[in-house]
């Protein structure tokens, strides 16, 4: 971690909730750090590598590069804000500095939806624009996708989600989620006092996979969506379509790691529960509901051991 915060205030966010104002570290300390991990891939876990701070932004990439023509790292990865893409020196930079993947919350290809998000960042390079751009500079570009039923048509969300799988040119998200009102944003406020949670919600149920506000169609037809989505149920063949000519596409410009990384989303969307969970048996456990009032808890919220009343 170099840093920690964001100096944005995107009104869904946890950051914005926290209130936290950005701060960066120490570089000898970063450094120091980086050595004593021992990793030869360095992933920083920073809310925003590229930050409001240029002169410290471009001394921690040339202190990465330094560290990959050294041989002390092979390479690294980051999570960088909508801005960074608005100057093309940046990516060269990243680059050639070793950079092998870059996370950026996309949230969405629609404009009016990222402005109401207060999201206007991401506007400033046409997003597709931006992910190619990537790829082609020879960088990984991770992102995730929220889709919220309660602001837009199930008609509409869908229309997203055929564009994503249907451009081949982009990477395909890492995620998709329902619009999550995490407590003490602006977009939580919005949400409470426009009567949108429905009855018995708890915090537990703000998970970005079980709908917990009223949607603006029929409640069966919005189940129906939120249970397919995190296995993007009805699109796989798409999903795995476009995995063949994205790898047509950029073989070439990708490392094989970083092609393999590039194409996990499609692995972890395609086949949901054996990818991320190969290990843990399907027989037996809490059966989802993806409907806050009735959505039980899982296995873990089950205690290891009973601790008797005082």
């Amino acid at each position: 971690e170099s840093s920690r915060a964001c100096n944005f205030r995107c009104s869904f966010c946890s950051l914005t909730g926290e209130r936290g104002r950005y701060q960066t570290y120490d570089l000898d300390q970063v450094r120091a750090q980086i050595r004593a991990s021992g990793k030869r891939q360095i992933c920083f876990i920073d809310n925003n590598f590229y930050g409001n701070d240029r002169d410290y932004f471009q001394a921690k990439v040339e202190m990465c590069g330094d560290l990959v023509k050294a041989g002390e790292i092979d390479g690294w990865s980051c999570l960088v804000t909508g801005d960074f893409f608005a100057r093309p020196e940046n990516l060269d930079l990243v680059s050639r500095a070793g950079c092998k993947a870059l996370f950026s919350g996309i949230e969405s290809f629609s404009e009016e939806v990222l402005k109401s998000y207060n999201k206007r960042h991401n506007t400033i390079v046409p997003q597709v624009e931006m992910v190619c751009a990537c790829l082609e500079a020879g960088v990984v570009f991770a992102y995730g996708i929220m889709l919220d039923p309660t602001t837009r048509r199930l008609e509409d969300l869908r229309r997203e989600i055929e564009f994503i799988v249907n451009t081949p040119e982009i990477t395909l998200p890492a995620f998709f989620t329902l619009a999550i009102p995490l407590i003490g944003t602006p977009y939580f406020s919005e949400c409470l006092a426009g009567g949108r949670f429905l009855p018995s919600t708890r915090l537990r149920n703000l998970d970005g996979v079980t709908l917990t506000m009223y949607p603006r169609d029929p409640m069966d037809q919005v189940l129906a969506f939120a249970k397919d989505l995190p296995s993007l149920r009805g699109y796989r063949r798409e999903a795995l379509r476009h995995a063949v000519k994205f790898t047509r596409r950029y073989r070439r410009s990708l490392e094989p790691i970083q092609l393999f990384a590039a194409l996990l989303p499609t692995a972890l969307i395609c086949t949901e529960f054996a990818a991320s969970s190969p290990f843990r048996p399907q027989f037996g456990r809490t059966r989802q509901t993806y409907y806050g009032p009735t959505e039980l808890l899982d296995g873990f919220y089950a205690p290891q051991f009973q601790i008797g009343r005082a």
